[in-house]
């Protein structure tokens, strides 16, 4: 028969594990639920830019003034994260559950010319007193009674006391020297200019040869099945990325009226991005000049993100054609 004492050990044993089996079962209840917030709870941001510039003439000087604000969030704004810029100061506010945990206002340094000059003023006085106190040094004067050696006289040409005929030949092989230097610089230049024509042309075989293998890699029907799945896929990821919502006026001028409308008509080509978000004014003013604010919001789920990256990685298509990329790369050299 079982005693007392192993049936309390039994239960002691009994009751310690089931403890432990609660916890770990709160902790991993605790661990999914963070990772189901993390993955369903999307993370907000919404920016507000408003700017100005401006400059009436050439010489003039310019006029730049912005104010940038930008929030992140997450989780009901339990953790947000806050940056605010201007052309003086930026700052940068993070929150954690209320908490301030980083949050300091630095401001921009200038530069000031007046201190500058003053701190240069007395290093100028004290490299001119040093220049003052060195010694100028003086060339010894030569004793009395001391004769000066006098100079060599110099003594007769070479050339005159030469023969005619040796001044002959010396010219002779001058002459010849020279021929036979230029012969060789000349067929060193054809060899290099040869070597180099021969590269040249192997590149372009080389080339002409990589661009037909890529011409057809491409056109191959299962690669551009891969590529139309990546470009659909990317699109996806990018709708998902970018902000829902955006509002926003710019109004510019140029200096010449025809730019601004040069301008005008490459920003045309943007209004399918723009549609009626963002406002475009032309000024037509004869000033250099830009205003305008803009503000988006947008938000990031990572389980949208998970999904697409999961169904890029697992599917058939996109591993053969990374495989038959590495093969052309191998082969390509």
């Amino acid at each position: 028969m079982v005693g007392e004492s192993e049936v309390l050990v039994l239960s002691v044993i009994g009751s310690v594990l089931k403890i432990i089996g609660i916890i770990l079962l709160v902790l991993l209840g605790i661990l999914l639920a963070a990772v189901l917030l993390i993955l369903f709870v999307p993370l907000r941001y919404e920016a507000e830019l408003t700017g100005r510039y401006e400059q009436e003439e050439e010489d003039a000087p310019q006029i730049l003034q912005y104010t940038v604000s930008a929030r992140v969030s997450w989780l009901l704004r339990l953790v947000s994260v806050r940056f605010r810029a201007d052309e003086t100061s930026h700052e940068l506010k993070i929150r954690i559950c209320g908490v301030l945990l980083s949050g300091r206002k630095k401001k921009k340094k200038r530069k000031q010319e007046g201190k500058t000059k003053k701190q240069e003023a007395p290093v100028l006085q004290r490299t001119e007193a040093k220049t003052e106190e060195t010694p100028v040094s003086r060339e010894p004067a030569s004793a009395p009674g001391k004769e000066v050696p006098a100079l060599p006289e110099k003594s007769e040409s070479r050339a005159d006391s030469e023969p005619d005929g040796e001044r002959f030949r010396r010219l002779v092989r001058t002459v010849k020297g020279f021929f036979q230097k230029l012969v060789r610089t000349v067929r060193s230049f054809l060899e290099r200019f040869r070597s180099l024509f021969r590269n040249i042309r192997g590149r372009l075989k080389r080339l002409m040869k990589a661009a037909g293998e890529i011409r057809s890699f491409l056109g191959d029907e299962r690669n551009q099945e891969a590529i139309r799945f990546l470009l659909q896929e990317g699109k996806k990821m990018l709708k998902t990325v970018l902000p829902r919502k955006c509002s926003g006026t710019v109004s510019f001028s140029m200096e010449d009226p025809a730019a601004t409308g040069k301008v005008l008509i490459a920003l045309g080509f943007a209004y399918p991005v723009l549609q009626d978000r963002i406002r475009i004014v032309p000024l037509f003013e004869n000033r250099t000049c830009a205003e305008g604010n803009l503000s988006l919001k947008g938000r990031i789920r990572a389980f949208s993100l998970l999904i697409i990256i999961l169904r890029v990685w697992f599917d058939k298509r996109v591993k053969a054609f990374l495989k038959r990329g590495q093969k052309l790369r191998e082969h390509m050299g």
